[in-house]
């Protein structure tokens, strides 16, 4: 065949683009890859150790140099086998580059964009000897070309979309599963079935993350483990948890604040107590009642001087709403579910008729909120009032509309949630009033008076504080809600709570039985470190929770790993040994002693002096462990054991080299841990909502 005869080769994919433009495009990619590696160089990196990651970040750019002058400057002079030597050269580097995503994103970004280059470059020019060989392949190939033959022909093109697949899935977005129960009711997890969210692992590339928000992190004491849950405090606060609560100064002389939740969150933190109330046996079980209180078709029938209570208690007086298991299925906390009484709360009901004034009451604790609901076309009124030494009573709002006649058949909301009480009628607000909360009043009184007193006011983690504190949540409870009226009818449509913030719950032995005594939370916060929380409180392993484990060795070498990981062999070990702690703890039906596991727990958590002074102290306990640890491997015959760092890597400690076992609590998340921010769940089959 003559060369005038040979077939002409179409061009394909990118080389499709002009010459010029795909040149013009390489030169720019190669720049963009360069500027990228060097910002990458410096820096710095989320992991120590990592001496390969700026060596391969400088080989790289001196490749794409490299890349440069062959393929752009002198390709006709360079041999095939050193163009696509350093083409694969580049490529190669580039891969490695993004394994250095643990590091920092920063470094997955400048090996694509350098993987970009490499490609760009190798189409910015047109080799006559290939296009020759691709014509007598063309000739010499028949028509019909088998599947086979045409997926080898585009290997590089297959090879090149399973990369940019692996960069979006490693580096944009992910795909987590919830592995636990601790973000419910908004997210559900379990070991099999738990939810899968999606992951946009860019964002806080471009910002912080946001207050209330749901975040994906890395687990500090084991940062191969990623967490999902809700942000709560920023860098440079201090923060207190107490009476279900979140209390923050923003800044160390800043005034206390009561925590609101954002628009998103308040939507998904309130937690169903009873639905709508259809039938006299829901009326019966669930309201204590007074006067001529009965129902009928599932509407509330208010007689004169009648009054009900929800909820109610078991001996049928007005009892108190208490934080349930959201999930309904009893959980498995160890600090228990329906043991604090929850006083945010939220009715949402319709007037069917009203010949005559209706009150419904929120009671939380001292306070009551009192919506009062016209029946002469006023509209409504909200007052407060505060039982004590000197009741108070006055009125908090009103609102007006045209005929409450045109308004029977309305629904109303009516809550009071983190110091904010409101009344909407269809969704509407009519009412919004800051009121705060019992203990925000005397946390102000408290710094007012040391400053008064020219003294510097508390931190929120002070151990004055947390007295203080003590003091208001050991005050008597009460959260419930009441209705009155002479002639009204009323449907309730349901009940909710607010999500209780538990602080930190303290086992105490009070003559030979142990019970659970709830404790204030008082953290302060780095420039550097977040506070999060899990939405289902009791049962959430959060930032109130974690416990470094650390391994002091002869020789000064200290390894640090967590207490409560499940994977910890020392942990494992620790919670079969006795610590001579005096208390006694329910497993199984049967009576268990303090182990060294849960006493280091406590040591890390609670000052001696909040613990008991009758309890052993710090040094005695640790002392116990070490020495239960030493004697349970040695039934096992082992004299070494493996434990699990912080950075997810295994060491083997030999028993006779470990001089010393401490525990420190880590209520915080440093910046450089967080993965991304969850935005969509997956739901079964084929569906998906967006998370809030």
């Amino acid at each position: 065949m003559s060369d005038s005869e040979q077939p002409a080769i179409k061009p394909q994919g990118y080389a499709r683009l002009p010459l010029k433009l795909r040149q013009w495009l390489a030169e720019l990619m190669l720049l963009a890859a360069a500027g990228a590696c060097m910002v990458a160089v410096f820096m710095p990196s989320a992991l120590e150790g990592v001496p390969l990651r700026r060596s391969a970040l400088l080989a790289e750019v001196a490749i794409l140099l490299l890349n440069w002058i062959v393929w752009r400057r002198m390709p006709q002079r360079a041999s095939r086998i050193m163009r696509n030597g350093l083409f694969a050269a580049g490529v190669g580097v580039a891969l490695l580059l993004m394994t250095f995503h643990s590091a920092g994103g920063v470094n997955t970004l400048a090996g694509f964009v350098a993987l970009l280059a490499m490609y760009a470059a190798r189409h910015s020019y047109d080799d006559p000897d290939v296009a020759a060989e691709q014509a007598l392949r063309a000739a010499s190939r028949p028509a019909l070309r088998s599947p086979t033959t045409y997926l080898f022909e585009n290997v590089e093109n297959i090879a090149v979309s399973l990369v940019v697949v692996v960069l979006v899935w490693h580096f944009a977005l992910e795909a987590f599963r919830i592995p636990s129960g601790s973000m419910l009711p908004t997210l559900y997890g379990d070991p099999v079935w738990g939810d899968r969210v999606l992951v946009d692992k860019v964002v806080y590339e471009f910002r912080d993350p946001i207050r209330w928000e749901p975040t994906v992190f890395r687990f500090p004491l084991k940062r191969t483990d990623p967490y999902v849950k809700r942000v709560i405090g920023l860098p440079g606060e201090q923060l207190l948890l107490a009476k279900g609560d979140v209390f923050v100064r923003k800044t160390p002389d800043a005034e206390i604040e009561l925590l609101e939740k954002s628009p998103s969150a308040r939507k998904v933190l309130w937690y169903p107590v009873v639905g709508e109330i259809e039938d006299k046996a829901d009326f019966l079980k669930f309201f204590a009642r007074e006067g001529a209180a009965d129902i009928e078709q599932g509407v509330i029938k208010l007689g004169k001087d009648s009054l009900c209570h929800f909820p109610k208690a078991s001996d049928g007086t007005p009892g108190d709403v208490r934080d349930h298991d959201p999930d309904g299925n009893g959980g498995n906390s160890e600090i228990g579910y329906n043991l604090r009484i929850v006083g945010d709360l939220r009715v949402t009901f319709r007037v069917e008729s009203l010949k005559s004034n209706v009150e419904i009451t929120i009671i939380r604790d001292a306070d009551s909120y009192t919506l009062t609901l016209a029946a002469n076309g006023e509209g409504c009124s909200l007052r407060h009032s505060r039982v004590g030494a000197t009741p108070q009573e006055h009125e908090i709002g009103r609102a007006h509309w045209a005929k409450l006649a045109a308004s029977e058949g309305d629904t109303f909301t009516f809550s009071l949630a983190d110091g904010v009480i409101q009344v909407l009628r269809d969704d509407s607000p009519v009412i919004t009033a800051s009121v705060g909360s019992s203990l925000l009043d005397a946390l102000r009184n408290y710094d007012k008076s040391r400053r008064a007193q020219g003294k510097p006011i508390e931190p929120l983690n002070s151990e004055a504080i947390s007295r203080f504190a003590q003091g208001e949540i050991e005050s008597a409870k009460r959260g419930r809600i009441s209705f009155a009226g002479a002639e009204a009818r009323l449907r309730v449509l349901g009940i909710d709570r607010d999500i209780y913030y538990v602080g930190r719950m303290l086992d105490i032995d009070e003559g030979g039985r142990t019970s659970l005594r709830e404790m204030p939370y008082g953290f302060a916060l780095r420039d550097d470190e977040y506070f999060c929380l899990g939405d289902n409180s009791p049962n959430s392993l959060d930032c109130r929770f974690w416990v470094a484990l650390e391994v002091v060795l002869n020789d000064g070498t200290v390894y640090t790993g967590a207490l409560d990981d499940g994977s910890q062999v020392m942990s494992q070990f620790l919670a079969n040994e006795p610590s001579g702690e005096p208390l006694n703890f329910v497993n199984n039906g049967r009576n268990v002693k303090t182990s060294c596991l849960r006493s280091l727990q406590r040591i890390a958590r609670f000052t001696h002096k909040e613990r008991g002074l009758n309890m052993p102290s710090d040094a005695e306990i640790r002392s116990a462990a070490l020495a239960g640890l030493k004697r349970a491997a040695g039934e096992k015959q082992l004299s070494r054991l493996q434990f699990t760092t912080e950075g997810g890597g295994v060491v083997y400690l030999t028993l006779a080299d470990i001089k010393e076992l401490r525990v420190r609590s880590v209520g915080f998340v440093k910046r450089s841990l967080f993965v991304g921010k969850p935005f969509a769940v997956f739901l079964w089959p084929h569906r998906m909502k967006l998370i809030e």
